[in-house]
């Protein structure tokens, strides 16, 4: 394998990461969006937790997709959103959904750390060969 083949096959990698993460991570989040209980919105996406202004900008498209991934983070880490006030977020919350934030949030760590570590490895061979 030329340098130039292995050049090529990182870049491919690093594409084709990019390209994945990008076209899944609407359709996923919008799944998640639809599969968390309406309760869970009613309880936590209100005042005094989010500001009037984040309640109307997060409800329309596509701005809920970051809604949901607040909240997925949320879920996932629960001392991220604890400076807003709420505690045990998970409280009530089916296991399954708790599982599928943790595969969803899972892929996208491990999704977007491979495209940020390919892009390292492409800068710094580039860098290396010239």
């Amino acid at each position: 394998m030329t340098e130039t083949d292995l050049l090529t096959d990182i870049f491919l990698l690093w594409f084709y990461g990019s390209l994945s993460l990008i076209i899944l991570i609407v359709p996923l989040t919008t799944l998640l969006r639809y599969l968390t209980p309406s309760w869970f919105l009613e309880r936590y996406f209100c005042e005094p937790y989010f500001t009037y202004f984040e309640i109307r900008a997060y409800s329309g498209i596509p701005y809920y997709l970051l809604r949901t991934q607040i909240f997925m983070w949320a879920i996932n880490f629960p001392s991220r959103i604890k400076k807003r006030g709420i505690n045990n977020i998970r409280e009530g919350l089916p296991n399954w959904f708790i599982w599928a934030n943790r595969l969803y949030m899972c892929w996208l760590v491990v999704n977007a750390g491979g495209i940020i570590l390919l892009l390292i490895g492409l800068v710094l061979y580039t860098w290396a060969s010239s």
